[in-house]
């Protein structure tokens, strides 16, 4: 393990990891004015050692998580202050609508009519057989009547009006809940079923069969220069699915800084320029990584930490002048690289570290694809 390649290899994982943080800190300059925005900052891990009896040997570090920055104390107090301001903002316009019944500028309210009440009673207390002093305390007190009888009934109808707001809400608040858990339980199946990631050049229409290539023209698909980095993937069906056409290979695709899981890994073909930095596919069946018939394959710090004893982790298959780089293979790996017989001559291997695999590599005459994820293509045949 003391070797140079093994030095050189623990610097790559250190500076793949520095180069995700600074990609985090970039995302940080450019929403620092973003409202709402909480700053992130990179969290590191130490990488698994390497046992070698009686010697423990690093392997470097590399990026676990992107973790926003908060408070959690003041994030308590805002939810709760704004749970204030909505009660307040649903209290205060209710108010507003009674007020109006008590204000005194508009000359019907209780307090003017009490006021005149009084006043008539007041008069009346001067002279009480004054027939037209009693007949302007009967009219008072009439209006005074009124006046709550129409309070009354105008405070009435604003309690039955906020109480069916209350049930609209509530009824709003229902669809909104029962779509929310809609889209959880569809977020749910998309962690559970289907490709995690799926870059495909097929558009096999309902009946066609495609039988091989076809000429180039303006409906064929083009795929070229994507890159896709920072993703975890759970429980997928097929983790990583990448599928060219042999007229149009899928070209430039660089996919970087993925940790994904699934039944079956990574499935390539027909690409050209294909790129996996710091890749870790953990495949329940069939080989982690397996790739056909792609030019310029870059294999860089790829691993699998749940490998199987009996596939290998990385297949290759017609792909000539591939390079694989700065790769391990951890302990309870039966085969690290498969090729066929004679291609390993062909293939570019450079400060991996390979001795927890059974066997490092392989040339052997198999077809991992027939138990692979179906692609396409085939399945575009068989309806």
């Amino acid at each position: 393990m003391g070797t140079l390649n093994s030095a050189l290899s623990i610097a790559v994982s250190s500076l793949t990891a520095d180069q995700a943080a600074l990609d985090v800190t970039t995302n940080n300059v450019a929403n620092a004015e973003t409202p709402g925005y909480s700053r992130q900052r990179a969290i590191f891990a130490e990488n698994p050692s390497l046992v070698m009896s009686p010697l423990t040997y690093g392997t470097g570090v590399s990026l676990q998580q992107v973790q926003s920055v908060r408070d959690p104390i003041l994030q308590l107090r805002i939810q709760q202050e704004m749970q204030q301001q909505g009660s307040a903002d649903a209290f205060v316009p209710a108010m507003q609508q009674v007020e109006v019944m008590f204000n005194q500028t508009t000359g019907g309210d209780i307090g003017t009519q009490i006021s005149n009440f009084f006043s008539s009673v007041n008069q009346l207390s001067t002279d009480p057989t004054n027939q037209s002093l009693r007949q302007g305390v009967l009219t008072a007190a009439g209006n005074l009547a009124n006046a709550f009888r129409t309070t009354s009934s105008t405070l009435s109808s604003q309690k039955s009006n906020l109480d069916l707001n209350v049930a609209q809400t509530v009824q709003q608040v229902n669809t909104l809940t029962g779509q929310i858990a809609k889209l959880n339980g569809q977020i749910t199946t998309m962690e559970n079923v289907g490709q995690g990631i799926n870059v495909t050049n097929f558009y096999i229409m309902e009946g066609e069969v495609r039988t091989g290539e076809q000429p180039v023209s303006k409906t064929t698909p083009v795929f070229r220069n994507i890159a896709i980095s920072h993703m975890t993937i759970n429980g997928a069906r097929l983790a990583i699915n990448i599928e060219g056409l042999p007229e149009m290979p899928v070209a430039g695709l660089r996919i970087s800084d993925v940790i994904a899981s699934g039944k079956a890994g990574l499935k390539a073909f027909n690409t050209v320029g294909l790129e996996l930095h710091n890749v870790q596919v953990n495949a329940e069946s069939g080989p982690a990584f397996l790739v056909r018939d792609s030019k310029e394959l870059e294999l860089d710090h790829v691993t699998s930490r749940k490998p199987l004893a009996d596939v290998p982790v990385i297949r290759l298959d017609h792909c000539t002048g591939a390079i694989v780089r700065d790769s391990r293979a951890f302990a309870g790996t039966g085969t690290f690289l498969s090729t066929g017989p004679g291609a390993l001559r062909g293939l570019i291997l450079e400060g991996n570290v390979l001795g927890g695999a059974r066997k490092p590599t392989e040339e052997v005459k198999a077809d991992f694809w027939k138990e692979a994820e179906p692609p396409t293509e085939g399945e575009g045949a068989s309806r």
